[in-house]
């Protein structure tokens, strides 16, 4: 931008051509302005001349006006008195409508020519005239009236003598005179406008003719002082052009010097403005308050330390809560030169405080720079972190050149290779050796450090001091900044644990913890690996033992679960001791044992093998002070006749095992085809038993259980039916075991009771009955095993509306066999809601009586085995007879099971039995049948007991 430094030139005093100055000096425009003001005044002058004229000739215009007016009025008046006199005379001859009528006319319009005539009178002389008409009309107009009243009376004559008698010859007169002082004024105001009119003229003419000769005289001498000016104007303004060039001339030099200086302090500006903000620093001043001056550079950039938007504000407010750098400011105030490094906000910053003193020796400000050093604080950070993990990682740690030259090895390494740092520091990659170090792994190692590739090895190492240790080696490349391997890192670290912790999952994964034995899956693999073995060489048969432990589960839930395992640690050591070292003992359950026998030349040291192991295993077991007896059923699967897979030899031993468990245990048994037929029907049976209710297949049926001593029909027991479509009718003994094998007991069993309880609800109003019909339900022993087994039958009997009067349940003495703490929770809780419990087939279970006296029971049911042969068999009696007075001791019902016959029902009765049950009464029947059959028999039974003719059995 061009800079204008000219100042306003001092006006100088003018000279003439010789230097001297002129005497007189014209002002610039003086001419026009002469000429101007003399033209105005000859203007005005013809101006007023004009105006002069023009109101006298107005004037005079306007008095003949007047005069004629006036002529005009007095003619007007003139003729209307005489209209008058002869409106009169007219009226006094034609009478008074007439005169009325043509004096209203005239009247009005002698009124508006006086009005007229007033208004032109311009003289005193013309006012009074017109007064002295106006009293002549008033004084007219009292002389009509008095006509006019004289013509009302009908006195026409007296009117016509008042108007043409003296008074009217006055009013005449009147206005004669009125007239001639009309006409008198009229040529008096004449006479004077015509001299007026005169004189002014005469003065405008001389005034027309004097002027223009004043001017032409003014205008010359105008003219000729003008022309003077113009010459010493033209001479000035030429020597002012002059000057006025040689200024413009140096203002433009001078112009151009300070633009060209302007420009160059602009770029050094610029220059240095883009040095300082292209610096990585930032420039900051501060006064000796502490208040930001100047805020420049690479801070503009930062959020944490943008000063340009605080400027004008104390630093000490903005960044007081930075205790070193306020310090740090304050001493620098005092005079010192400071520097440091100061965290603001979330940057850190390198800062320089230089003061800057006056003349007197005070600090007048501060100058700062400041370079965010954010980037490299962190870096050092992580550079010391990474130094401090290097240094204290637990595992080895070695850096190595691209030669192979060691230049780096932590504390661990030295640890775990048995050296110092100054034995390996400075020496060959070779030095990290150890004996274990295979050549073949040397080999590997010394191609990887030649390609640059990944390397890494597991080897055990034996330490100086004899400990052997695992160690995990791995060397990778580290790329440099281009991308080229300069260096490698040799990692090593101790995985002694890791190895013993995976050793450890490997025994766990293949042996059993208790017995220490080979598990399922171990011993499945060398079956296979047998097999395999088999088939490559044609070698002798193998044969698969599956032996399962009788009646453990009941010794282990009745007992300290502790006695149970030493009993199963002892029964291993037995089954083992029954073997050869070639052999294989596997545990592959909770009390199943799996061997698998080879290497023999005759099946009968199969046989062998089986006898001793259930004679071994018969011994009496001295566990705790105390005496147990087991036994066992062994399954016998050979390879390859009965199968080539470690899974069909198990399944058809496991097949086998159970028909030694059906054919009375303690025994062992031979897979057959045949076997296959009863599971292969077991699995039929499983698949359509899942929707068996869904499909409406299964039905209740109800025996009756009578009291012997009234023969009242006093419950039913509900005995489940299924009969399916593809298999047909199912029996209870073959499909319960089934069901129990699996969950499917669980939603069947309650679905029965709760159709048992429906029904229960639907018979309590049966004719003829004085108290409610009891439904028994059998209950498994798996259910009574469920926790929450309790809980879903009392739901059942709150969702069916039935009580615990209805119904009651029946339990074998199994139940005690499952799970002992669960079933006595369950059979309390139900006690405790008044539901009764009877004991069913009693006298055939394994458990002890003490279980009796232990829970509340209500009944004991004697088992149909016992009662069959109670007439034949004096055993069975006795037994019978000892099962009743055992039940009565306990304050417990009897009831007698398949009664069949009058003289079993006799029997009981005189043993005292409460209750019986069979098919002398009735087989299981449906409930509309049982509802028709309950209202007759209690009538039969009657006739019975009393010797009649007694019940009959039902017609089927």
């Amino acid at each position: 931008m061009r800079l204008n430094v000219l100042k306003p030139a001092t006006r100088r005093k003018p000279t003439d051509r010789d230097g001297q100055p002129d005497t007189f000096v014209a002002p610039q425009g003086f001419p026009a302005l002469t000429l101007m003001l003399s033209v105005l005044l000859t203007l005005a002058c013809c101006f007023g001349i004009a105006a002069y004229t023009w109101l006298a000739f107005d004037r005079l215009q306007t008095s003949t006006f007047d005069l004629v007016e006036l002529e005009t009025l007095r003619g007007r008046i003139s003729h209307k008195n005489e209209t008058l006199e002869l409106s009169a005379r007219m009226a006094a001859a034609t009478g008074e409508e007439f005169w009325l009528t043509r004096y209203g006319q005239i009247q009005p319009q002698l009124e508006r020519a006086l009005t007229d005539a007033e208004q032109t009178a311009a003289s005193p002389g013309i006012e009074l005239a017109v007064q002295a008409a106006r009293n002549a009309i008033r004084l007219r107009q009292t002389l009509d009236a008095e006509a006019f009243q004289l013509m009302a009376t009908g006195d026409s004559d007296a009117a016509y003598r008042l108007l043409t008698g003296a008074e009217y010859a006055d009013a005449r007169r009147l206005f004669q005179q009125v007239e001639t002082a009309l006409l008198g004024a009229i040529r008096r105001d004449l006479d004077s406008w015509n001299n007026d009119s005169t004189r002014h003229l005469s003065m405008a003419l001389v005034l027309g003719l004097a002027l223009p000769c004043v001017l032409i005289l003014m205008w010359w001498l105008a003219t000729r002082r003008v022309n003077t000016w113009q010459r010493r104007v033209a001479h000035h303004a030429q020597r002012r052009a002059a000057a006025e060039q040689k200024l413009q001339t140096l203002n433009s030099e001078l112009g151009r010097r300070v633009e060209a200086r302007a420009r160059q302090l602009r770029e050094s500006e610029q220059r240095l403005t883009t040095l300082v903000n292209s610096a990585p620093v930032m420039l900051f001043s501060l006064d000796r308050r502490g208040r930001i001056t100047l805020s420049e550079g690479a801070g503009r950039r930062s959020d944490d330390f943008q000063l340009n938007r605080k400027l004008g504000r104390n630093i000490f407010d903005e960044y007081g809560g930075n205790r070193h750098f306020c310090a740090a400011v304050r001493r620098a105030l005092s005079g010192e030169d400071m520097d440091g490094v100061f965290r603001l906000e979330h940057s850190v910053f390198e800062i320089r405080l230089t003061p800057v003193v006056d003349q007197h020796g005070d600090v007048s400000s501060i100058i700062g720079v400041a370079t965010d050093v954010s980037g490299r604080h962190e870096a050092e950070q992580r550079a010391r972190l990474l130094a401090t993990a290097v240094e204290q990682n637990p595992a080895g740690v070695a850096i190595m050149d691209k030669s192979g030259t060691i230049t780096y090895v932590n504390e661990r390494a030295t640890e775990l290779i048995g050296k110092s740092s100054g034995e390996l520091v400075g020496r060959d990659w070779r030095t990290l050796r150890t004996r274990e170090v295979s050549s073949r792994q040397t080999s590997k190692l010394r191609q990887v450090l030649a390609e640059g590739e990944s390397w890494g090895s597991e080897f055990r190492m034996m330490r100086e001091d004899g400990q052997s240790v695992w160690l995990r080696a791995r060397l990778s490349p580290i790329a440099g900044g281009d991308g080229r391997h300069e260096h490698y890192l040799y990692t090593i670290e101790d995985i002694s644990d890791t190895k013993q912790y995976q050793q450890s999952l490997d025994h766990q994964r293949h042996y059993d913890g208790l017995t220490g034995l080979p598990n399922r899956a171990l011993v499945e693999k060398r079956i296979d690996s047998l097999n395999d073995e088999l088939q490559a060489s044609g070698r002798r048969p193998a044969a698969v033992l599956l032996l399962d432990l009788d009646d453990f589960k009941k010794i282990n839930e009745l007992t300290d679960h502790r006695v149970g395992d030493e009993l199963l640690v002892e029964a291993a050591r037995r089954i083992s001791g029954c073997v050869r070292a070639s052999e294989t003992v596997a545990r592959t359950g909770g009390d199943e044992f799996l061997i698998v026998l080879s290497r023999f030349d005759e099946i009968g040291y199969v046989e062998q093998v089986a006898q001793r192991i259930l004679h071994d295993l018969r011994q009496r077991f001295e566990i705790a002070g105390r005496e147990y007896f087991i036994s066992g059923s062994v399954g016998i699967a050979m390879s390859p006749s009965d199968g080539l897979t470690s899974r069909e030899l198990v399944r058809k031993a496991e097949t086998a095992m159970y028909q030694a468990k059906s054919a009375g245990r303690n025994t062992y048994r031979y897979f057959h085809p045949e076997m296959n037929v009863g599971a292969q029907r077991r699995m039929l049976i499983d698949a359509q038993l899942h929707r068996a209710i869904e499909r409406r297949e299964m039905s209740l049926h109800y025996q009756p259980i009578i009291e012997i001593g009234s023969g009242e029909v006093v419950a039913a027991e509900a005995l489940l039916r299924w009969n399916n479509a593809v298999l047909g009718q199912i029996g209870p003994d073959e499909f319960i075991p089934v069901a129990e094998a699996g969950s499917l007991i669980h939603e069947i069993g309650a679905w029965v009771m709760e159709q048992a309880c429906l029904q229960a609800v639907a018979w309590r109003d049966l004719p003829g009955r004085e108290r409610p019909l009891k439904i028994a339900v059998n209950a498994s022993s798996k259910q009574f095993a469920e926790p929450r087994f309790a809980g879903d039958m009392l739901a059942i009997l709150e969702k069916t509306g039935a009580s615990s009067q209805d119904i009651s349940l029946e339990v074998t003495e199994s139940l005690m066999i499952e799970n002992p703490p669960v079933v006595a929770e369950n059979l309390n809780r139900l006690a405790a809601h008044s539901i009764e419990i009877s004991v069913d087939d009693f006298g055939t279970g394994y458990s002890s009586l003490g279980y009796l006296k232990h829970y509340s029971f209500s009944t004991l049911k004697i088992d149909r085995l016992f009662v069959r042969d109670v007439i034949e068999d004096s055993n069975d009696a006795e037994l019978a007879a000892g099962i009743i007075a055992l039940g009565h001791g306990l304050h417990m019902k009897v009831t007698g099971e398949g009664v069949e016959s009058p003289a079993q029902l006799r029997f009981l009765q005189s043993k005292g039995c409460d209750q019986a049950q069979g098919n002398l009464f009735s087989k299981p029947m449906k409930a509309t049948d049982f509802e028709q059959w309950a209202t007759r028999q209690a009538l039969r039974m009657n006739e019975f007991l009393t010797g009649g003719v007694g019940p009959q059995p039902r017609k089927h």
